[in-house]
């Protein structure tokens, strides 16, 4: 079994800091996906713009 590289309690800390960077962006996800169609709707009807930074083509 290999030794960790770190004491104990650094590698919690990294481990926990981990996790909770992991948590923030599964909530960032999915707060996007909740909203994603309304803010692609006023992208598109304020801005005509697509919702990822290009311009809608002139119909």
């Amino acid at each position: 079994m290999a030794k960790n590289k770190y004491s104990a309690n650094i590698q919690f800390y990294i481990d926990y800091s981990a996790l909770k960077i992991f948590n923030k962006e599964r909530t960032i996800e999915q707060i996007f996906k909740k909203f994603q169609s309304d803010v692609l709707e006023i992208c598109k009807n304020d801005y005509n713009c697509d919702g990822y930074g290009e311009p809608l083509q002139a119909e």
